[in-house]
């Protein structure tokens, strides 16, 4: 009897190590082709591929946000921050006074309400923006010039309840009827093209394969797993088609050109995701812990360039002290060295060459200005 069970044992942990071999296997041969299909687009880049870092001279504007800032982005001459703590949503700032010049969109969920601004959203027109509440799939269209005025009625309400786009994330306008974005539960495609008018038009890109020992849900479907694991961001390029997504929790950048996929930029680091897996009725879940290592932590971009605040770091390290800068090619540009930890920033091109830099000093709150 005693050898009978021993057998039993032995066997269910044969069958055990099959199974978790049988499936390592799997999802390495998966990045294998993954890797293979997309090598001859794909750059590796270290720190020193960057011309010699450069630093710049920040000056407290006298502002200061307590880290309570979501986004925040220039809009004309002024910079439009999204608050997560003001008693209403966005506020306003000359750039020349550096003073706050106007508050509006109160907190709630009526017609007139968000619940949070996740992004501002700029478009062809330097009066024109969106302001979008990712918990009420919900956008505003807004004219600048009318918040100057003090009107601060939408020009337009956009509600998004369709299934398929239940998640979208960072979103972007194509066009005036047609936005992108990434999703945090479509595992079909990189990001998803939608219309104003409610509707999925398609999907562009492929996700990457699941990482070896990231739990299966049932029916095969890893659609949350992996949309949610590599979480992204999304930009357009001004005046074009041209998109860029940068992961958030693994060191990859790609740009499309007319929907296609035609470059990927791996570095300054190499990793993985790194997830602890939770259980929700039948379903996994991934969550971030000490472990989790995160990579572009913020996204801008203009006509000439794109600018990723680089973390490399864990320990919810989800800020940075360099800011990488590469041309719409994928060519790295210029590394900055901050000097301090940021925790959101916003860009303006001036002539002659020149950007003027807002950022967020993630330990202090200050309001930071410096110019490149």
């Amino acid at each position: 009897m005693f050898k009978f069970q021993n057998r039993q044992i032995f066997a269910l942990i044969t069958a055990l190590l099959f199974f978790v071999t049988s499936c390592k296997n799997d999802a390495d041969q998966k990045w294998k082709e993954y890797n293979k299909k997309y090598s001859p687009i794909t750059q590796n880049v270290i720190l020193s591929d960057f011309p010699k870092p450069d630093t710049i001279i920040f000056r407290k504007t006298g502002l200061n946000f307590a880290d309570g800032i979501i986004d925040m982005e220039f809009v004309d001459t002024s910079l439009v921050l999204s608050s997560r703590i003001d008693s209403l949503n966005l506020i306003t700032i000359g750039s020349s006074s550096s003073r706050v010049t106007h508050k509006l969109i109160t907190r709630g969920k009526d017609r007139d309400q968000f619940l949070n601004v996740s992004d501002i959203i700029l478009t062809d027109s330097d009066k024109i923006f969106y302001a979008f509440d990712i918990t009420l799939r919900k956008f505003f269209k807004m004219n600048i010039e009318h918040i100057y005025k003090g009107n601060y009625n939408p020009l337009q309400v956009l509600e998004f309840n369709y299934k398929a786009l239940k998640g979208i994330k960072s979103p972007a306008v194509i066009s005036p009827d047609t936005f992108a974005a990434t999703s945090y539960f479509n595992s079909k495609c990189r990001y998803l093209i939608f219309k104003s008018n409610d509707s999925l038009y398609k999907g562009i890109g492929e996700m990457p394969p699941a990482v070896s020992g990231w739990p299966q849900n049932e029916e095969g479907e890893l659609s949350d797993i992996r949309s949610m694991s590599y979480s992204a961001n999304l930009k357009r390029k001004p005046f074009t088609k041209d998109i860029v997504v940068a992961y958030t929790t693994m060191p990859r950048i790609e740009i499309y050109s007319k929907n296609r996929l035609n470059k990927v930029i791996i570095g300054p680091d190499n990793f993985d995701p790194i997830y602890k897996f939770d259980k929700e009725g039948s379903r996994f879940f991934p969550v971030e812990y000490d472990k989790t290592k995160f990579s572009n932590v913020g996204l801008k971009v203009d006509s000439n360039y794109i600018y990723s605040l680089y973390s490399g770091k864990s320990n919810f390290a989800s800020s940075a002290e360099k800011l990488l800068i590469f041309d719409w090619k994928g060519k790295p540009k210029k590394v900055v060295s901050l000097g301090f930890t940021a925790s959101n920033f916003a860009i303006r091109r001036l002539p002659e060459n020149k950007m003027i830099m807002y950022i967020i000093d993630k330990n202090t709150g200050d309001l930071l200005k410096g110019e490149i």
